[in-house]
């Protein structure tokens, strides 16, 4: 008589107190978890697009500073240089036995490279070189530049300008 009737199973059977997540709940989560994985994935792109631009700066450091040491290594050990081309150009001359003997040449080729007495490529995206020299001295301005993404796009371009003198010591 007090007995309770069982559902189980039955057509027509209650859902209240059944544990689940309704279709709003589950649509609600899958929302939430495709705006945590975009905003992870732009997180991402954006700290892959910084590394890259400092890494390329870095190489343009690099380069244009080991070009400006080549010259100043070798420009002190000169007993004479000549500029040449407006400024574009560098003779390095040592004294030898038979007079002064060419050492040394750097320069910017048509392709925007600066190269030695021996065509090797120093820095390549030279953007501008200027030699000067007077009383003993030569300095230096060494402009490089490299275009990360498009050449209609300036934002994301790297420049180095480095400028730097030499004393030649058997002047």
């Amino acid at each position: 008589m007090g007995r309770k009737k069982e559902t189980r199973g039955q057509p027509g059977r209650s859902l209240r107190g059944s544990s689940g997540f309704t279709l709003i709940e589950t649509m609600l989560v899958a929302l939430v978890s495709v705006a945590v994985a975009m905003a992870a994935a732009v997180a991402y792109q954006g700290t892959v697009r910084s590394w890259r631009g400092t890494a390329a700066l870095l190489e343009l450091q690099r380069d244009a500073s080991l070009s400006i040491e080549m010259v100043q290594t070798t420009a002190r050990a000169a007993n004479r240089v000549e500029v040449y081309a407006g400024g574009d150009s560098l003779e390095i001359y040592h004294k030898t036995a038979t007079g002064d003997s060419l050492v040394a040449m750097f320069y910017v080729d048509a392709g925007g490279c600066m190269r030695d007495i021996n065509g090797t490529m120093l820095a390549a995206g030279v953007d501008s070189l200027h030699f000067s020299s007077g009383g003993g001295d030569v300095h230096v301005d060494l402009t490089v530049r490299d275009d990360l993404g498009t050449p209609s796009r300036s934002t994301d371009d790297q420049a180095v300008f480095i400028s730097s003198s030499a004393i030649c010591r058997n002047w």
